[in-house]
């Protein structure tokens, strides 16, 4: 199921990908479509092999060379090119053989055998900023997509492991149940107060698209609440017996306690509501700080979300000291893909009456 989905979204990254060239590049757009159909080929391969391999390493190679290429292109174009290029390696990845690329060669990953059977151990370090390490799997934007994807991986390959993992940071097997199923995070005890939660969010919801004329409004639960690690590359990973460090062990574990925090995302699609509120935060002399570097300049910093939109003050002033705390980051841009929810995100969709949603997420709990 998820290698379907991760195939619909590279489809359609593709055909942006793709216009976006024709625009500058008649040749180069149509170099784009043949590669990109010969990757489709291979998604539809059930096994790969060295030769399997080999080309998914070309592929890699010339999509990093289309996202050198685009250094000159406006910064909305360039925006889109690497947000497709991504997907085409985030595709790559999902086929279990990711090829990193490099100047001069690409190697599958293999997770450490060690930790194949055995639980890692938990911890709470973090990458030190000016590390070597730090670098090479945080800064570069490309190579920290792939620690994510592969702790999510881990998680899916190992279930007894990541179960074991939990117990072992006390947390009972029914909530680990809910959790890992998507029913129900970590930072909620029990589903009547995830459901209250819900009921809340959705008040949220309705208020800000009917005082904005919204026609959407998408609320996502991410963090490791959800997930029952971080999925942020500088935290976690292990010191290996050979003193490598494997960055894809997803052993740093929601524990409220030692500060984890819970996370939510918002987001519209409505381009000229989102100007209204906009309009609105200018008209009252709101100064919105937003993120900077990175292509994040569209998220609404956590401090500020209640600067945007005020009708979430009272959900954060509600669940704040119940979570111990509450981030809302905002995504104004509107179909942003930095806001498309991860296979480790919940969306918080809208109530039906009487019962919980359930997702349709793969998950380590899944059957």
């Amino acid at each position: 199921m998820r290698d379907l989905t991760v195939l619909q979204k590279f489809c359609k990254e593709r055909d942006v990908m793709c216009k976006i060239l024709s625009q500058s590049d008649a040749a180069k757009a149509s170099t784009c479509k043949q590669m990109c159909d010969s990757f489709l080929q291979l998604v539809h391969q059930n096994t790969c092999d060295g030769e399997c391999l080999a080309k998914k390493a070309q592929l890699a190679e010339k999509v990093w060379g289309i996202m050198q290429a685009s250094k000159g292109a406006p910064r909305s174009q360039k925006h889109k090119l690497l947000g497709a290029i991504l997907g085409i390696v985030m595709a790559a990845s999902s086929l279990g053989s990711l090829v990193r690329p490099s100047s001069s060669h690409a190697q599958p990953f293999v997770p450490h055998q060690v930790f194949s059977t055995l639980p890692p151990p938990s911890t709470r370090d973090v990458l030190p900023k000016q590390s070597d390490l730090y670098k090479a799997h945080v800064a570069n934007a490309t190579a920290a997509r792939i620690v994510q994807d592969r702790r999510y991986e881990w998680t899916l390959k190992h279930p007894e492991q990541f179960k074991a993992m939990l117990k072992r940071e006390g947390y009972q097997p029914e909530a680990t149940k809910a959790m890992l199923e998507r029913r129900r995070p970590l930072d909620f005890p029990t589903q009547a107060e995830y459901d209250e939660f819900r009921d809340d969010v959705d008040d949220a919801r309705r208020t800000i698209m009917n005082r904005y004329k919204l026609d959407s409004l998408r609320f996502v639960h991410q963090g490791s609440s959800v997930a029952g690690y971080s999925s942020n590359p500088k935290k976690g990973g292990l010191r290996l017996p050979d003193g490598s460090f494997d960055p894809n062990i997803p052993n740093y574990l929601y524990n409220k306690a030692l500060g984890s925090d819970t996370d939510l995302r918002v987001a519209s699609d409505d381009a000229l509501g989102l100007l209204r509120v906009a309009e609105a935060r200018l008209r009252e002399g709101q100064d919105v700080n937003f993120k900077t570097g990175g292509g994040r300049e569209t998220l609404v910093e956590p401090d500020d979300a209640t600067k945007f939109f005020p009708e979430l003050k009272p959900l954060i002033d509600k669940w704040a000291p119940r979570l111990g705390k509450l981030q809302v980051t905002i995504d104004t841009k509107p179909a942003d893909a930095n806001f498309e929810p991860n296979p480790w995100d919940m969306e918080i969709k809208e109530r039906s009456p009487g019962r919980v949603q359930a997702t349709d997420r793969e998950s380590p709990g899944s059957a």
